[in-house]
Order: C-alpha cells, then structure tokens, then sequence
C-alpha cells in the first residue's frame, strides 16, 4: 500500500500528545467498547517535539501511506488480572500451558506536511492461533467506515 492515499472526512480536536483514537464497524469510540475479537484500528497521533501537555487536533485532509509493517504479539486472556493486550512474553508460561491469543496487526505509516502529528493507522485483529490472521483491505474498510478511507 506505500503510494496508496488516506483520507480523513472528521476532525477531531483538544486530543492529548499521544493520543489514539479507534474505530471499528464505521464508528469512532473509546478502546474500552471495542470488540477485540473483530477488526479494530487506531489512528495514532503525537508530536515529539511536545511534551504531554501538549494539545493537538486533526483536521479532514489526504496523507500520503509512505510505508506499512506486519505485526503480531501474543496475548492471553484466561488470566483475570491481565488485561487482553499484556504481552504473555513477559511471562514464563509452563509448558502445557502456553498462551492461546495472537494480536495480528497491521500499520500504515501516514505523511502530510499540513498534519505532521498524525503518525500512523495500526488495524488489528485477534485470533486464537497462529497464521495468516493480519486485517485484510475489506476488514480495515468495515472498521473504518466513512470516516477515514483508504484510496489504493
């Protein structure tokens, strides 16, 4: 997808230095009402020339996707005291009881001279073993909905 153009249709404003904002099913909402088990993405927003107290906001505009990366870490979410992104690497799991949840997720490395603060778009998607499980072009759309689009 480098070359590819994103474009973004809402503004968003009074957002934090760091802040990510999610969408899943067309929707913009806060990480605590995602469904982690479908395609979700965060769209990724800092200026590192700031400090915390930093306020920024982002406007409707195109950005240029200049790279993408894959990713996955593993997660587990038998154990009530973690939450469902805790690396289960920083663990030490017994043999026969190795974690069962991978977070596939795939990020798309934004440019634009007018909103420099925006960073990059991470999708993901959950699943319960190994494989080819990244978030695919028609997941990513159906997360994102009209909000943000993605023109190949």
């Amino acid at each position: 997808m480098p070359g590819a153009s994103l474009q973004i249709n809402q503004a968003f404003s009074a957002l934090p230095n760091g802040t990510s904002l999610y969408f899943q099913n067309g929707t913009h909402m806060p990480e605590r009402q995602l469904d982690k088990w479908s395609t979700y993405c965060a769209l990724y927003v800092y200026n590192d020339q700031f400090k915390a107290d930093y306020i920024t906001s982002v406007e409707p505009g195109t950005f240029l996707v200049w790279s993408t990366s894959n990713g996955r870490e593993i997660v587990d979410n038998r154990d009530k005291n973690l939450s469902d992104t805790k690396l289960a690497g920083l663990l030490r799991w017994p043999v026969h009881d190795l974690p069962s949840y991978i977070l596939y997720r795939t990020r798309l490395y934004l440019l634009s001279e007018d909103q420099p603060d925006v960073k990059y778009l991470t999708c993901f998607q959950k699943a319960g073993y190994y494989g080819d499980y990244y978030p695919r072009f028609e997941q990513i759309e159906m997360a994102l909905g009209d909000v943000i689009e993605i023109n190949r």
